[in-house]
């Protein structure tokens, strides 16, 4: 778990990815976002922007007023003719906003 990322509760949660060029049209992504203890914080929503040059974007639907000022993790899992497999854990710190 080497990423991480500083995310403010309260903005919008989008996060523009990619899967290193590769044709993503068949496939399925998947991607939640789970506290410390396993509890869901978010399904993440997504969406293929360019899936031939394997672009797409996390995006957590609603608000994130609600999401805990703590430690989050995050994978995001491809399935590509019946093979299951994710990538690497990354952790979202999520801090408090100053400007509300």
């Amino acid at each position: 778990m080497n990423q991480k990322i500083i995310f403010k509760r309260g903005d919008t949660f989008s996060l523009a990815a990619t899967a290193n060029g590769e044709d993503i049209t068949s496939w399925t992504i998947q991607s939640q976002i789970r506290d410390n203890t396993g509890t869901m914080i978010s399904e993440l929503t997504v969406t293929k922007t360019d899936a031939p040059n394997g672009e797409y974007t996390l995006t957590h639907t609603g608000s994130t007023d609600t999401f805990p000022l703590k430690m989050l993790y995050c994978d995001i899992q491809y399935t590509v003719g019946g093979v299951i497999s994710s990538t690497e854990t990354f952790r979202i710190e999520v801090v408090e906003d100053i400007t509300r």
